[in-house]
């Protein structure tokens, strides 16, 4: 391992099961001392292939993510990062990676499917050159299925002539695309709560994806531990195997995409979610998160029937007034899609609630105009 390593970040990226990994490193230009990806040769070593890959001769880095940004289902990478002249000795000062207008501009590369990475970062929304970036973690805030990031920008004392420069964070939202996706979440019974240390294949269309639960990753950041999986066009997932912390693995088949499912150990079923306090529904229902959110046109509410029922689904602003009927009376058994428009709707948060004789199921959608 030449240089000094910055951060590192893990990800299945060839599809063969073994867990690579991603590191950045120290150095003053693209050219000296390159960033490194070590592909998992599954015999216990790693090869170093950033310079096949394309990912090798980028500026300096801090913080990097390691993550499906587009849903096509290969991961693709994020990194950033710069120093500032006041955080090493002062025959550091000559760096190129110290100083305005010499910092990592956020570099976005995308996989190409093929153990390649295209270069996006021209097309990222902020450039970050003259910012001094450190950590950088990724979740999906927002959880419209596309992971977002947010990257730390660390406050600058003033120094030769300048004034301070106050850090803040950097929220990067996802707008997506029409690639489907899934979320795991998983809940331990026997292993941690959180899971940390279990590993999650998927498999859908002859595509199999591999992700792992950790306690920390990038610099000085953790990702969310909510696992989503890009899946391109495919709209049926074949089966989602979790090997738990503790060793046990279970199979779940009946995931649905387009939202988020809990997996709960030890019950070897799947259960779907609209929020953070993840609840068990009942057998003959299942309400989903609806996507896209937020939202500034249209959206779609997606349930599930069991059987044949009579259904109320309606629509509240955050007082608790109606605002919508959006479907009621009886209905076949099977899944259900109901379009929400919002034309009439003024920007903000909503409750919708789907009420059967049984029980009452809700979730919530965003509105931005």
């Amino acid at each position: 391992m030449p240089g000094e390593k910055g951060a590192a970040a893990w990800a299945d990226y060839d599809h063969d099961g073994d867990i690579d990994v991603f590191a950045t490193n120290y150095s003053s230009t693209r050219s000296d001392l390159p960033h490194a990806l070590y592909r998992n040769n599954g015999d216990g070593t790693f090869t170093d292939v950033a310079v096949v890959a394309g990912v090798a001769f980028h500026e300096f880095g801090w913080g990097c993510s390691f993550t499906d940004f587009d849903n096509d289902g290969y991961d693709d990478l994020f990194f950033t990062g710069s120093l500032d002249t006041t955080c090493f000795v002062a025959a550091c000062a000559d760096l190129e990676t110290i100083g305005e207008g010499r910092g990592n501009p956020g570099t976005m590369l995308f996989s190409k499917g093929d153990g390649t990475f295209a270069e996006f970062t021209e097309q990222m929304p902020v450039n970050m050159r003259d910012l001094y970036t450190s950590g950088v973690a990724h979740a999906d805030y927002d959880q419209n299925g596309f992971i977002d990031l947010v990257i730390v920008t660390e406050t600058v004392p003033a120094q030769h002539g300048r004034p301070m420069a106050p850090g803040h964070p950097i929220l990067y939202r996802n707008q997506g695309n029409e690639n489907n996706w899934i979320t795991i979440r998983l809940r331990g019974t026997t292993s941690n709560r959180d899971a940390i240390g279990a590993r999650v294949t998927m498999e859908a269309g002859g595509m199999v994806q591999t992700k792992e639960i950790y306690a920390g990753s990038s610099h000085l950041s953790t990702e969310s531990a909510w696992l989503t999986f890009g899946l391109a066009s495919n709209t049926r997932i074949d089966r989602v195997t979790v090997r738990w912390p503790g060793g046990e693995t279970e199979v779940f088949t009946t995931v649905p995409i387009n939202a988020s499912t809990v997996l709960v150990e030890g019950e070897g079923s799947a259960t779907s979610v609209e929020n953070d306090d993840a609840v068990e529904l009942p057998g003959e229902v299942a309400l989903y998160q609806n996507f896209p959110n937020p939202f500034s046109e249209t959206t779609t509410i997606h349930f599930e029937l069991r059987e044949p029922m009579f259904v109320s689904l309606q629509l509240y602003d955050v007082f608790g007034r109606g605002v919508a009927k959006l479907s009621e009376g009886s209905l076949a058994a099977g899944s259900h899609r109901i379009r929400v428009d919002a034309g009439a709707l003024a920007s903000g948060l909503y409750m919708y609630r789907l009420q059967t004789a049984a029980a009452l199921h809700t979730g919530t959608l965003l509105v931005v105009k």
